[in-house]
């Protein structure tokens, strides 16, 4: 998926987005299960930022859920610009 911004890429399918979605999530899933406190808070630098700005595990996490905030609220829009609703699983029970 790395280049799926990239020039010349091909449009993807629902069943692309879907995939992309579910390996990020699994990815995620996986780091978060296996990553301490200490871990998390740990700095690390990016090769290509380099160590003028280093980040921690919880900033990747958070970017993350930021960045699929942003493209589910394009899919939103998208689907209703064209009439369609996103039916979405019941909340929480209130108590």
């Amino acid at each position: 998926m790395r280049d799926w911004d990239d020039p010349g890429q091909p449009e993807y399918t629902t069943a692309d987005y879907i995939h992309g979605l579910q390996a990020t999530w699994n990815m995620m899933s996986e780091a978060m299960a296996r990553w301490t406190d200490e871990q998390l808070a740990e700095q690390i630098v990016l090769p290509w930022i380099g160590p003028a700005y280093p980040i921690t595990r919880s900033f990747v996490i958070w970017h993350v859920i930021e960045h699929d905030l942003h493209h589910g609220g394009e899919i939103s829009h998208s689907l209703g610009m064209h009439g369609l609703a996103i039916e979405l699983p019941p909340g929480p029970p209130r108590d």
